[in-house]
């Protein structure tokens, strides 16, 4: 009998402490809860795992928007919308923009909505996806970086922060 309550508990998500009681198990910070983002000065909305992106890390240094770090620092995502008055393609506008010094691009994709472009400074990741519409003269925006060494473990969470960007 003993045992299918332990197999019940573990399947509930909790575990037996040394004095025989259940308490829950701790949680792994990796595993983003989600929640939907919307600054309204930038208008850039998105799905952010706020637990792992916990620390608000003020003003982005371009644009309108917001930056939000890891507790321990070692990751960073910014929010954030630049203006295109001159209705500027995703091509040009991406050239104009540029790389980030010192970078090596792995991953370019321009369409005629979106640029996203990914690669390797020193020994972090960066990811960029810019968003273009019809419907508004500002171009959106999300800019990840992460260690490089932890990449497998991003995959998932820059995914889908990327496909949920829109405003």
């Amino acid at each position: 009998m003993k045992r299918h309550v332990f197999v019940a508990a573990i399947t509930a998500g909790l575990a037996f402490v040394g004095t025989g009681r259940l308490a829950a198990k701790p949680e792994d910070p990796m595993v983003p809860k989600w929640s939907s983002y919307h600054d309204v000065d930038s208008g850039v909305t998105a799905e952010l795992p706020r637990n792992i992106f916990a620390i608000e890390a003020g003003s982005p240094s371009i644009g309108k928007g917001r930056q939000y770090a890891t507790a321990d620092g070692r990751a960073l995502v910014v929010l954030f919308s630049l203006p295109n008055a001159g209705s500027e393609k995703t091509g040009s506008y991406l050239s104009r923009m540029g790389v980030p010094k010192n970078a090596k691009l792995s991953y370019s994709r321009v369409t005629h909505r979106f640029f996203a472009i990914s690669g390797r400074f020193a020994d972090r990741i960066f990811y960029n996806r810019c968003n273009f519409s019809a419907l508004s003269r500002d171009v959106r925006c999300v800019h990840l970086e992460y260690p490089s060494a932890e990449k497998r473990a991003w995959d998932k969470i820059v995914t889908r922060i990327s496909w949920s960007l829109h405003g």
